[in-house]
């Protein structure tokens, strides 16, 4: 038996099973896209300002092409693949939305996964901006005083 058929002995079998793994995991894959993928899970809504809510999530799923992403039953954003947060911005201070997300591929779209959220109530003018407002009108007892005095 010569070198050239030692070899071949061994090289022609490698390369039909290489072959033949490429040829499985091309069909597999395909497969795979011919189904919806699953629903993200655990989603939190998180409000991070009075304007702003940070949305997390669990990408469960490995043949998904993206995410849709719901607030109020209107969509907000389409994401790509393997996404797990989104910032949600200009929104109503003290305002409560709710969100929805699944995630699609060509095959279909997932369940929806919900949460709700209430945006922060903006912060309140500091101490010495409602001295400076209370020094415009006057101290109502001072000005009570003055008025039982005759000095108003």
């Amino acid at each position: 038996m010569g070198k050239a058929t030692k070899i071949g002995i061994f090289v022609i079998p490698l390369i039909i099973l290489i072959l033949g793994g490429y040829l499985w995991y091309s069909n597999w894959k395909a497969n795979l896209m011919q189904i919806p993928p699953n629903p993200p899970s655990d989603l939190i809504a998180a409000s991070i300002s009075a304007t702003q809510v940070k949305l997390t999530w669990k990408d469960k799923s490995i043949n998904e092409d993206g995410f849709l992403l719901y607030r109020d039953g209107k969509r907000v954003a389409e994401l790509p693949k393997n996404t797990k947060s989104f910032e949600d911005n200009g929104l109503r201070p003290a305002t409560s939305y709710s969100y929805e997300i699944k995630s699609f591929n060509q095959a279909g779209e997932s369940a929806t996964v919900s949460s709700s959220v209430t945006t922060l109530n903006p912060p309140i003018a500091d101490s010495g901006e409602i001295g400076r407002l209370s020094g415009q009108i006057g101290h109502p007892v001072k000005r009570a005083q003055g008025v039982a005095r005759g000095r108003l």
